[in-house]
């Protein structure tokens, strides 16, 4: 229902006079709040207004975002040449890598050649100290034989020399008796 219908009633079943007259302000003041609602409304002119400066912001925004996607092109083609030389460097890196894992087992294998060389040396350096260590125990051997051969010699010396020298003894007192006897 509308306002002008409500206050019509009010004020044609109002009971007195005050109930018609408080129906009539409220009216009023209902009427001075719309007021004051379209009041606060923009005029046509003031959106016009607005909505020129709103284009401008506008323009302005989108000449703004160009540049921006300008600047986030050019970093895209930045970004594409870093990836172009990582890939370079990458392939290089690997190139690289793949020479140094040559170069590792060229020199392992030298480094097992030399390995079985000089463990064939050591066994052919083995056999030969092998070999003198039983060709030095033979000598020994045979050093020991000479010295008990020397030893029984040494023996034999020694009990020959003492025949003699009870000999030389027994002559020297028979002599010594003799004279004693030769001589009184």
């Amino acid at each position: 229902m509308t306002l002008a219908l409500r206050l019509y009633e009010q004020i044609t079943h109002g009971a007195d006079e005050n109930a018609r007259f408080g129906a009539v302000a409220e009216a009023i003041e209902l009427l001075e709040q719309r007021l004051a609602d379209h009041a606060s409304l923009a005029t046509r002119a003031d959106v016009h207004a607005t909505e020129l400066r709103l284009q401008k912001e506008i323009e302005q925004v989108r000449l703004q975002t160009e540049q921006v996607r300008g600047e986030i092109e050019q970093v895209r083609g930045e970004i594409e040449q870093v990836r172009g030389e990582i890939k370079a460097v990458e392939l290089r890196l690997q190139k690289e890598i793949a020479e140094v894992r040559g170069e590792i087992k060229a020199v392992e294998l030298n480094l097992r050649k030399e390995i079985e060389q000089v463990r064939g040396d050591i066994k052919t350096v083995e056999l030969r100290l092998q070999k003198e260590i039983a060709q030095v125990r033979s000598e020994i051997e045979q050093v020991r034989l000479e010295v008990k051969s020397v030893e029984v010699r040494l023996v034999q010396a020694m009990h020959w020399q003492t025949v003699w020298i009870i000999g030389a003894v027994g002559t020297v007192v028979a002599a010594i008796r003799l004279l004693d006897y030769l001589l009184p």
